[in-house]
């Protein structure tokens, strides 16, 4: 049986932990509704006796689980109360404040350039996001590069702030991927666990940003006739059934399955031999390790996610940039 390497729990002393069997399952879960934003920030986790009637497990189990995710850093427990998804800590920076700054950087410009001051404001602000390119204070952790460039690519238009995009697969502790520049990493649920243990290492912040699977994945198939089912297709079987449900949930006329392979290239061309009416969905650590041949097939599409609405003040407050 396989399990997804963020499963490997690094206690505080003695050796790595494997989470097993229902455990694992709701962790898994839970980790999930977090990291696409269902379950936002002070968020009441299900209390013990609903979990177990949720879930069908033993209330040791569900405080196993939930007591796993605390050491993630993804829940806080309150006495008496329960657990709850805990707050990104966002470090704004005031409206009046920068209004100050403005108003004396103006001044400043005005007593010593005879240069326009929009123009001025926007050589600014190149040489910034020029600098940033070269020494970049963010990075953006993801599974694959396409996926980590995608979030970098929503920072970089939505708040015109460059982030580093860096694939976990291919980072080796102490190389020169993660820059010394780099203060602040940033990921997703799904791989908080690896990316916190790496932060650790090399001292530096790591933030949890939550996402969702983008609304526009199926935008061009809706109301075809020739395209009438999907098929997810994933690695681990808890992942695949939260994917397949998210997918589900944007589209009426079309069947979502699940597949769960191993062998990626040599699986993902059978289906494809028997596959004429059908679409498949690749997750983006399925999609990064397929050819280019299959990719480029019009009936194989990456499941693309994106930062959920909900977690752009998190991401601003995490880059200190008023939004």
């Amino acid at each position: 049986m396989r399990y997804s390497f963020w499963l490997y729990l690094k206690q505080k002393t003695g050796p790595m932990e494997l989470i097993k069997g229902k455990q694992a399952d709701i962790v898994q879960h839970c980790i999930y509704e977090i990291a696409t934003g269902k379950w936002p920030s002070g968020l009441k986790l299900p209390s013990v006796r609903e979990a177990e009637k949720l879930w069908g497990v033993n209330r040791h189990t569900v405080l196993g689980a939930y007591r796993e995710l605390e050491k993630i850093g993804l829940v806080a427990s309150k006495d008496r109360s329960g657990y709850y998804v805990k707050e990104d800590a966002a470090h704004e920076v005031g409206d009046t404040g920068l209004n100050q700054l403005y108003l004396k950087v103006k001044a400043l410009i005005g007593k010593h350039s005879d240069f326009d001051l929009s123009y001025t404001f926007r050589y600014f602000n190149n040489m910034a996001i020029s600098e940033a390119r070269t020494s970049p204070a963010y990075a953006f952790l993801e599974c694959t590069q396409q996926q980590a460039e995608d979030h970098a690519g929503e920072i970089y238009q939505k708040l015109n702030a460059y982030v580093l995009p860096v694939c976990i697969a291919d980072i080796e502790v102490g190389s020169s991927q993660i820059p010394e520049s780099v203060r602040t990493l940033l990921t997703t649920g799904f791989h908080i666990q690896e990316v916190k243990q790496l932060g650790k290492q090399l001292g530096k912040e790591v933030v949890n940003i939550p996402i969702e699977v983008d609304p526009d994945l199926l935008l061009k198939f809706r109301g075809r006739t020739d395209m009438d089912q999907a098929l997810v297709v994933e690695l681990e079987g808890h992942m695949s059934s939260n994917i397949a449900k998210d997918v589900q949930d944007l589209t009426k006329h079309m069947k979502i399955r699940q597949k769960l392979i191993t062998d990626v290239e040599r699986e993902i061309t059978e289906i494809l031999q028997d596959a004429d009416n059908q679409l498949l969905l690749l997750s983006p650590r399925v999609w990064g390790r397929c050819s280019r041949a299959i990719k480029k097939d019009s009936r194989v599409k990456l499941i693309r996610f994106r930062v959920s609405h909900s977690s752009w003040k998190i991401v601003s407050g995490t880059l200190k940039i008023p939004f």
